[in-house]
Order: C-alpha cells, then structure tokens, then sequence
C-alpha cells in the first residue's frame, strides 16, 4: 500500500477494472507478488484465468488459462 500511496505501483483497484474489463466475471484472488499483481477470475462460463501485470506500470505481462488439474 505504500508503494500506491508513493506512486510507485499502478492503484489495485485500476489493475481490477482492467482484469474485469478484459475477462468479465469474478475475481476470486489477487496477489502481490514482489512487482507483479496476479489476478485470478472466474469467468462465467466456469473457467478461471490468472492475469498477471507489472505493478509499477499496469501492463498486462502474462494471461493463463488455469488447468481443472491444477
């Protein structure tokens, strides 16, 4: 949180409404892990996407379609 308050990170909640604009659903977990947000949602057709984006600049890096195995 200090990160966002200082500007170094991109606001959680801009990097949430690009990840449901994209995928639509819900989101059911995010994370920050060391400069990268990882988004998991639930999209309404039952499959969950993790969406990953650099914190500091709010660019999507990775998308991944979950495996039922996983």
């Amino acid at each position: 949180r200090a990160a966002q308050r200082n500007g170094e990170f991109v606001a959680l909640e801009v990097i949430l409404a690009d990840a449901e604009r994209r995928e639509g659903g819900r989101i059911i977990d995010v994370e920050l892990d060391d400069d990268e947000y990882e988004i998991e949602i639930l999209r309404d057709d039952g499959v969950v996407v993790e969406l990953e984006y650099d914190a500091r600049t709010g660019a999507l890096l990775e998308r991944e379609i979950e495996d039922e195995d996983d």
